[in-house]
């Protein structure tokens, strides 16, 4: 993964079944390892994701930038 210059945002929650923490990755998949996380680079892509996270609640809990 590339080292983002200036400010980027991460989506985390934790799943439901486990209550492990996960971060969100590009293609829109849940990971365990912060490394795999897909930063964000502008504040309107971390809104994109962050809204496509709220509608998996049967899947996350309290998902978040």
């Amino acid at each position: 993964m590339a080292v983002p210059k200036g400010n980027c945002f991460l989506i985390s929650a934790n799943l439901l079944k486990s209550g492990a923490c996960v971060w969100r990755r590009a293609d829109g998949s849940w990971t365990t390892e912060l490394q795999e996380a897909h930063p964000a680079a502008t504040e309107a892509e971390r809104d994109a994701m962050l809204a496509a996270a709220a509608k998996e609640e049967t899947v996350v809990a309290d998902p978040f930038a």
